[in-house]
């Protein structure tokens, strides 16, 4: 996916339940790298996941 997709998919989680986040899950190009978002917590209590981004 590129990051135009991530940019759209922002904006349908703003004052939603924090289970919207799970949406946002995949691989984003820009480019000169990648983001990849592969674990959300489904709890806003439960610690962070780390994430990835490739150069």
């Amino acid at each position: 996916m590129d990051k135009q997709i991530l940019r759209n998919k922002l904006p349908s989680t703003d004052s939603k339940d924090y289970g919207s986040y799970q949406s946002l899950l995949g691989t984003y190009d820009y480019g000169l790298f990648r983001l990849i978002i592969q674990q959300i917590p489904k709890d806003p209590y439960a610690p962070p996941h780390t994430g990835i981004y490739r150069i």
